[in-house]
């Protein structure tokens, strides 16, 4: 069997894009679970108690569409 190692992990921060027409952010956040490319996570701001969700682009990198 072949375990495959998470692109994010739960506790782990992650660096966050987030693109908009006309504007790109870059900011850090916090894998609340474990998740794989090209799927859903959950994300904590790395500076303020809001929550977010994002796709997992590569191994420690997540971005948001706005």
């Amino acid at each position: 069997h072949l375990i495959l190692k998470p692109d994010v992990v739960s506790g782990q921060r992650v660096h966050v894009h987030i693109r908009s027409p006309g504007i790109s952010i870059d900011t850090e956040a916090i894998a609340q679970h474990d998740s794989y490319q090209g799927t859903m996570v959950k994300l904590q701001h790395a500076h303020a108690n809001k929550s977010f969700m994002a796709r997992v682009v590569a191994p420690d990198h997540v971005e948001v569409d706005a």
